[in-house]
Formats: structure tokens, sequence, C-alpha cells
């Protein structure tokens, strides 16, 4: 009799919509990756870690399931408004994750976070990599498949000005518009996920013209100097901006 009803436990309705509510984020992280938008949220050495752990979770709650539904439970149907109200927000966080359209980091971002045109931190210095050729003065080294981070980690190693005059120029990013009327062409380094998101960017010495807040652009030009707000900083001066579509991976690592 006591063994018979042992295996009659009370199981809550909360405990399985947590487990169902685990997999289904499982379930989302292995779709982002499927849906190749990962590149929105984590650096592409992550990616497949990511995608990995979202099966490791759905695996998990579907034993989960299967244990509990297995066993002779009685279901008890109650669930408290505070764990109705989490449910509800996490389902509403997947939902928005599946339909939204995917954009990357925007210039609002960028303005917000602080767009820095001379320092990366000792960490980002660290991951990002020239050619081996390249030398910090840029006396013999080709510049032209140098992006915004190479340029970046340049100027924080060696802050002279005219040390860059007439390098050319070839990066790719989104427009910062400044008050000065100029504009920023700039990206985000990621160390590991959007989160952590560093926005940087080279000054462009002309006017918006006909681009807006946020284009992605192509810039060619060279390098010049220019005295802004009383201190001498290295600008683009563009020969040739072009409209881009966004790339598929908008940061730099």
């Amino acid at each position: 009799m006591h063994e018979h009803e042992a295996t009659h436990e009370t199981l809550r309705l909360h405990t399985v919509v947590q487990t169902v509510l685990l997999g289904l984020f499982g379930s989302f992280l292995m779709y982002l990756k499927v849906a190749n938008v990962l590149a929105y949220y984590v650096r592409p050495d992550y990616q497949m870690f990511t995608f990995v752990m979202g099966g490791v979770l759905l695996v998990a709650a579907l034993i989960n399931l299967a244990i509990l539904f297995g066993q002779r439970h009685q279901l008890h149907v109650t669930i408290s408004p505070a764990e109705l109200s989490q449910v509800f927000l996490f389902v509403l966080i997947l939902t928005l994750g599946v339909f939204l359209p995917r954009r990357s980091l925007s210039a609002q971002v960028a303005a917000l976070r602080g767009t820095n045109q001379n320092l990366l931190s000792g960490s980002q210095l660290k991951n990002l990599t020239l050619n081996d050729n390249a030398s910090p003065l840029l006396h013999t080294a080709s510049t032209l498949n140098y992006n915004i981070a190479d340029w970046i980690r340049l100027f924080s190693v060696n802050p002279e000005p005219d040390n860059y005059v007439d390098k050319k120029v070839n990066v790719e990013g989104f427009v910062q518009s400044n008050a000065d009327g100029t504009f920023t062409v700039s990206r985000f380094v990621v160390t590991c996920c959007a989160v952590d998101a560093t926005p940087i960017g080279l000054i462009v010495d002309r006017g918006l013209n006909d681009l807006k807040t946020d284009d992605w652009v192509h810039i060619d030009g060279k390098l010049e100097v220019k005295e802004i707000n009383g201190q001498r900083q290295v600008v683009v001066e563009p020969s040739d901006v072009k409209k881009i579509p966004q790339p598929s991976e908008p940061y730099l690592y």
C-alpha cells in the first residue's frame, strides 16, 4: 500500500513548464546557428560551442520530460502569478528573438558607449593581429588590406599622427555623424559576444552628403592629420565613398 502511494508523487505544473522552456531555449540557440545569424550575437569561434550547448539543453529537457511523465505522477495544476509572469517574459523574449529582423549594433549604441578613435584595451590588442610584414610605423607594409581595427591597433601602439600621413586606406563600416559635419566610419570589436562590443572608428574628412547614420560604406582614400578640438588627429581624406550592404559578419574580432 505504501509502495503504491509512493509512485503517485505530485508533479507541479511549473516544473514541466520550466523544463519545456529550457528545451525551447536550447532549440533557439541551435536555430540561430542554422539560420546563420549567430554572428550578430557571438564571435565566430564561439558559435559551434553555442550550438552544441543548445543541443545539450534540448536533450537534457527531453530526457527530463521523459522521466517526469514516465513515472506515475499526479499533475498538480497550480502556478503562482510570479511564475506565470516569468514564463510569459521568457516566451516573449524567445518569440521576439525568432521573428524580429536581425540587425547589428547601431550607431546609437556606438554613441552611447563612446566610439574610440585611438585606443584599444590590452585584451583587444592581443586578439587583433596584423600581417607578419606589418610595421608599427607602416614604412614598408601595404595598408590596403587593413580594416578599422588594424588601424586602431596601430594608433594604440604608435600614437604619433605624422607616422600615418599619406598611408592608403581601404575600409568598411557604418556611418556615425559628427557635430562638425564630418562623419566617422565605425565598427564594433567583439571580445566574446555583443554585450562586450566596443565601438571604434576613423574620422572621415567630408560631409554626410547623401549618407545617413547607420548606412554601411566602403571608403578608399588616404590618411591625413587634422586638428580637432585642439588635438592633432589622424583622419581619412576619402577619394571614393560607396554605400554597401551590411556584411554578414558586421563585427571585428
